[in-house]
């Protein structure tokens, strides 16, 4: 499992009465147990220390053994942590679930993360020329997929992710968005971070004089692909997963397109078909179903023309692609709230400042509603030679 040169360089030799068992199988655990550390980062403790009971057991052992070939004498005496003179070694602090109740008194500076590293990768209309942070020349009027691909005239993805949030936004005059209110709709009735009951459609938010400039933003997640539906690999052979903001005059176009795809009657995937089964798959399924590509469009707005996203049907998925879809989709899940759930940084939406979106979420355009219809989809097709993306691995 572990090796004592491996647990010697995590913890030291030891005071001379020898570490506690107890504290040792904590460390190593720390350590080499995935799901202790998982739930360590996420400040999740109470499931931390669940997942600790359940997999401590075997390195009882393996400790025991490994101190012995170190010659440790005794394994039962507990570290003295204020114990006077005594050397204290990483072991000897306790654990960090003895200070859980702090939890929440501090406070979280941003961190900012390079663009290839990020996850999910922004697509965005580039609103003016500009070399980017690796001195590449973004074109105006192009479509960008920041960290990956730049001076795009189409992107294709699968849909994997969609989710539409309710945002109150107000930029400063350097065009800075501070977010005074999110609801990421997770539960009726919907609560923002604000503390307040949200109106459950627009006419009830413009009513009230708090919500009235709260606006739905639709945000959609896919796997980047090519036409066919073969998807782009990075430089370590993992699919490149990218997402689609609809907010603002780019709203309309994104909502009509996933209002289409759900009102058609297409076969069935699941069995036995039930009204249960044919709502679920026109929700969740309909919108996996094809490849989606985006273009560039413009629509009308109180302050000129504007660039919007045209999305279109392309290339129909076989059912076996679209079970991987589905797969991919449930994998990813965590990584989506963790994106883009922003009421899970509170520490920094607070009375004491607003959040102030990220770059890699920032997009152009005034908080208007368009009325641009969306255009026709192309024919559906099946393609039985399509990836199979139950071999992705990322």
């Amino acid at each position: 499992m572990f090796s004592s040169k491996q647990i010697k360089g995590r913890i030291g030799e030891g005071p001379p009465e020898g570490p506690c068992i107890e504290c040792l199988v904590r460390v190593c655990c720390s350590r080499f147990c995935d799901d202790y550390i998982f739930y360590h980062r996420m400040s999740r403790f109470e499931e931390a220390m669940k997942a600790f009971e359940e997999e401590k057991k075997p390195y009882y052992e393996e400790v025991r053994k490994a101190y012995n070939r170190l010659q440790v004498k005794s394994l039962s005496k507990i570290f003295k942590v204020f114990g006077g003179n005594k050397r204290m070694n990483n072991g000897d602090f306790g654990s960090i679930e003895e200070y859980s109740d702090l939890v929440g008194t501090g406070f979280e500076g941003r961190v900012d993360i390079p663009p290839e590293e990020e996850f999910f990768h922004a697509v965005y209309v580039a609103g003016q020329t500009r070399k980017n942070h690796i001195g590449i020349t973004e074109e105006e009027n192009k479509l960008q997929i920041r960290g990956v691909q730049y001076n795009l005239n189409e992107v294709n993805f699968i849909i994997t992710n969609v989710k539409e949030v309710l945002v109150k936004g107000i930029r400063d005059a350097k065009n800075q968005e501070s977010i005074q209110c999110f609801c990421y709709k997770s539960a009726e009735p919907w609560k923002g971070t604000s503390g307040r009951v949200c109106g459950e459609n627009s006419a009830a938010r413009a009513a009230n004089e708090f919500c009235n400039i709260c606006r739905a933003q639709i945000i959609v997640s896919g796997v980047c692909c090519e036409s066919s539906g073969k998807p782009v690999l990075d430089s370590e052979g993992k699919p490149v997963f990218m997402f689609i903001r609809g907010k603002g005059m780019k709203y309309s176009n994104v909502a009509e397109y996933l209002g289409e795809l759900h009102n058609r009657d297409l076969d069935p995937i699941f069995e036995p078909v039930t009204e249960d089964s044919k709502k679920f798959e026109k929700s969740i399924v309909n919108n996996k179903r094809f490849v989606t590509r985006i273009t560039i469009g413009e629509a009308q707005s109180n302050f000129g023309m504007k660039k919007v996203f045209n999305l279109n049907a392309g290339e129909a998925l076989p059912k076996n692609a679209v079970m991987g879809i589905l797969k991919i989709s449930k994998k990813t899940m965590e990584n989506f709230n963790e994106k883009f759930d922003w009421a899970r940084r509170r520490a920094s939406i607070s009375d004491y400042g607003n959040t102030v979106v990220g770059e890699d979420q920032q997009f152009p355009g005034q908080e208007v509603d368009s009325a641009e219809p969306t255009k026709t989809p192309e024919s559906e097709k099946t393609d039985n030679k399509m990836f199979d993306f139950g071999d992705l691995k990322f």
